[in-house]
């Protein structure tokens, strides 16, 4: 059903192009610089690499991925933003680029006004993982642990208002429970710290996670996501026994503002074929990726929907940005 979504959506962006495309004939002229806010080998860096081998063959034009890690995305986004707007600099964003609206202040850029949404790639579905000799072995146990011991158990996430400390918060809210929240430099160090039994609890990606968890390492007690993963069909997630919760990661590509939009929709309908590509698809996949793939306007409507929720999560949580 995804496979055909995307042929659906990339025939509505090609078709569209056809009759407004005479401003991005030439486009790209040069180099394509791609930013990444994130450290090399992080999730969206993989993204971005696996993106740019096709498209530099297919716009005969060398994608050259720039990794601008730094005060959880900002340092990089800033950057996109204050870029000219020309489609020749673009940017991976994840979850954090709606979160950051609601939790820092005074924020360099506009999360709205500044960018220019072009497409959401995949989903990654995040994980409560543990060693494999944790007492609990699922989201039921860990709850009656937690209860039983208010305050004893911890977990770790990969920073102060990352989409794991957002999930582990909305877990406590609404399970009742109270867990102590560690906060890690990033997500290398989180899956560390729980390899080396250092903390019991980690709330994380599943592409990081995911050989870990396939050779016994890790211990997966629950999806965040709202549905099942493909790579770990029968992990259940949080929502099936907590009704109501959700919390999902997602990577998409961005611009800055005022980016013809003809650009716009060619490197929309470029990267939807990109992602169509068996090889880019089995890659990703097996990684624990689920590819999407959406319009510009989709994409949008979906930072403004989760900056929103976040927003919520942040003030019922208190959590304030170091």
């Amino acid at each position: 059903m995804q496979a055909n979504r995307l042929y659906v959506v990339a025939a509505f962006a090609l078709t569209w192009f056809s009759g407004n495309g005479a401003a991005a004939q030439n486009y790209p002229t040069r180099p394509v610089r791609l930013l990444v806010p994130f450290v090399a080998g992080g999730s969206s860096d993989t993204i971005a690499r696996v993106l740019g081998q096709p498209l530099t063959a297919m716009w005969g034009q060398q994608i050259v991925v720039d990794n601008r890690p730094g005060a959880g995305t900002i340092i990089g986004t800033e950057i996109a933003a204050k870029a000219p707007a020309d489609g020749h600099t673009l940017i991976t964003e994840n979850i954090a680029f709606a979160i950051n609206h609601g939790l820092r202040r005074n924020l360099p850029y506009d999360t709205f006004k500044d960018f220019a949404p072009i497409i959401m790639l995949a989903r990654q579905p995040s994980a409560i993982v543990a060693p494999p000799n944790f007492p609990a072995n699922s989201l039921k146990d860990l709850i009656a642990l937690a209860k039983a011991k208010p305050g004893v158990t911890s977990y770790g996430s990969s920073g102060i208002g990352t989409i794991g400390h957002l999930a582990g918060e909305l877990l406590k809210m609404m399970a009742g429970i109270n867990l102590t929240h560690v906060a890690y430099k990033g997500g290398g160090q989180l899956v560390t710290e729980v390899l080396g039994n250092q903390i019991p609890l980690g709330v994380m990606g599943l592409p990081p996670a995911m050989p870990h968890i396939k050779a016994g390492r890790l211990k997966a007690i629950a999806l965040t996501d709202g549905k099942r993963a493909a790579a770990l069909p029968d992990l259940p997630t949080v929502g099936e026994t907590l009704p109501g919760f959700e919390v999902n990661n997602w990577i998409g590509l961005v611009a800055p503002a005022g980016t013809p939009i003809p650009v716009i929709t060619k490197i929309n309908a470029d990267t939807l074929r990109v992602l169509q590509m068996p090889d880019v698809r089995n890659r990703l996949s097996a990684l624990g990726f689920e590819i999407q793939g959406s319009s510009p306007q989709e994409f949008d409507a979906l930072v403004r929907s989760d900056a929103e929720k976040f927003q919520r999560i942040i003030k019922d949580a208190g959590i304030k940005a170091n």
